[in-house]
């Protein structure tokens, strides 16, 4: 993991100012779009009563927020390409003075923009999934009182728990698959046939491998989240301390818990794949 983190700290330094904004950009963008559970709830009781004070709110930080993703789609294609094509030029000018051929430089250089890739994706998807998961529990915890909340953060420590013997498989799958991929071009340029169904086949049966491995985690994420969903849903009513938009805001607010906590799978995948690619690439440039 270390390497992982000085590989991105070296990427980060190549543009810091710029990847800041963006990342400060994304980050206020996705404090608004988390907090519109609570606006839109905000906004349903006072309509209620024929006032319009949240719904200014409301107004106001969508086109905040549209502004911030334009801005933000605008910049970050620029700066990252820009790294990219640095990266790729400077590995393609390493890995030509060894002995590796064509297929696993071709295969090496497809994977060298996954560190700005994940300065640029992933991080801040990883961040917002933090800050998804304890906005929306600090707010069942406000409303839906502690017996939720309880249930709320079982529920978001067992799933990935439950489900890590899947990821790590699918890990060491992916690994695998890049393997397969760094013959790929050989394999195809030796015209055989019977070596091309081979290679082929063995690269969509990880596939499948995967595919299984992924409707195991799904369904046994799901089954916990819906069995939470209910009897959150039924304590939050038997309590009957909630306005309308309350009710709806905590409904929002356990299903996006729900949906962040899900993500907690693939963001494991991520990590382990981003590891073996900067292991991968530092280990065939020498």
């Amino acid at each position: 993991m270390k390497k992982v983190l000085a590989e991105v700290y070296r990427i980060f330094k190549k543009a810091p100012v710029q990847i800041l904004i963006i990342l400060l950009m994304d980050i206020t963008g996705a404090i608004i779009w988390d907090s519109n559970p609570y606006i839109i709830g905000a906004c349903i009781d006072d309509l209620l009563e024929q006032k319009y004070f949240w719904l200014c709110i409301f107004i106001a930080l969508q086109f905040i927020l549209i502004a911030l993703r334009t801005a933000d789609k605008f910049l970050d294609t620029r700066i990252y390409s820009k790294i990219v094509e640095e990266e790729s030029t400077a590995y393609y000018e390493k890995i030509i003075r060894t002995d590796a051929d064509e297929s696993k430089i071709s295969s090496l250089l497809d994977r060298v923009d996954d560190v700005p890739n994940f300065l640029e994706i992933n991080l801040f998807d990883f961040l917002s999934m933090a800050g998804g998961i304890l906005f929306s529990l600090i707010f069942i915890f406000s409303v839906s009182g502690l017996f939720v909340f309880l249930l709320a953060l079982s529920v978001s420590i067992i799933v990935p728990f439950s489900t890590y013997r899947f990821q790590k498989d699918i890990s060491l799958n992916n690994e695998e698959q890049k393997n397969i991929d760094e013959i790929r071009v050989s394999i195809i340029a030796s015209r055989k046939i019977e070596r091309y169904k081979k290679h082929i086949k063995k690269a969509l049966s990880l596939d499948i491998i995967n595919s299984d491995l992924d409707a195991k985690t799904y369904l046994i994420t799901d089954l916990f989240q819906t069995a939470f969903l209910i009897i959150a849903i039924i304590s939050t009513i038997h309590t009957g301390n909630y306005t309308s938009g309350q009710l709806f805001s905590t409904i929002t607010y356990i299903m996006m818990l729900n949906d962040y906590v899900g993500e907690i799978n693939g963001a494991i995948i991520v990590v382990k794949d981003l590891q073996d690619t900067v292991s991968r690439l530092e280990r065939n440039a020498k």
